[in-house]
């Protein structure tokens, strides 16, 4: 077995390329089949992991807004870190 990047699972590989194709071409745009075919997912498991479009839109705003907390939450912690640097380095910035 190769190295390389570990493979998403299915359900994560369908949000993915449904941000993706979401993003390029629109939501209302994408359809459950073309998701499948771009994730090499049989159409028949978009169904076993989200009932319908919209119940995959939710999952991609809700990972989404996961990425976006996850860098807000790191632009913050190296702010506070930037911000001890500075006191500790002589002549830096209070």
């Amino acid at each position: 077995m190769g190295m390389g990047k570990p493979q998403l699972d299915k359900r994560t590989r369908l949000i993915e390329t449904a941000m993706k194709l979401a993003y390029r071409n629109g939501f209302r745009e994408t359809s459950l089949a073309d998701i499948a075919e771009a994730a090499h997912v049989p159409v028949g498991n978009v169904y076993y992991y989200f009932k319908t479009k919209e119940e995959l839109g939710e999952a991609v705003v809700e990972r989404r807004l996961a990425q976006f907390r996850a860098r807000k939450e790191i632009r913050g912690t190296l702010h506070r870190a930037n911000g001890l640097a500075r006191g500790a380095i002589p002549g830096g910035r209070p």
